[in-house]
């Protein structure tokens, strides 16, 4: 799918009422800061040489993997009408949208999980 069919489909209010644009740049910005202060946490750990990096940086970077894949399947959701009126979804979107849903709440459960996990073993 082509950027601007993508940019089409979510700024598209014709079908659903309003538009997803908001949510999409939201979702996009979330998942970037969380790269961003993951990848700064590894490089302060790089320059600093009395700490290493150690078993808590890994696990933050388990947790923002999964962050990525929530990410990358709500888009996904979001160009297949999810948060549209249930009339203007077909029954097959039905389906692959609650498989995602399934899949983002099996990674939301991991990512949240190493977050904690990461903050623990800092202590």
């Amino acid at each position: 799918m082509s950027s601007t069919t993508l940019a089409t489909s979510l700024d598209d209010s014709s079908t659903s009422g309003y538009s997803l644009s908001g949510s999409y740049q939201l979702a996009i910005a979330v998942c970037v800061l969380s790269v961003i202060s993951v990848c700064l946490r590894f490089w302060s750990r790089k320059i600093v040489p009395t700490i290493s990096i150690g078993a808590d940086d890994w696990v933050a970077l388990g947790a923002v993997v999964c962050n990525i894949g929530i990410t990358a399947l709500g888009l996904s959701s979001y160009v297949d009408n999810l948060g549209s009126h249930m009339k203007f979804v077909s029954a097959p979107d039905i389906t692959e949208l609650m498989q995602k849903l399934w899949a983002m709440g099996l990674l939301l459960v991991f990512s949240i999980s190493f977050s904690k996990i990461s903050v623990l073993i800092y202590y």
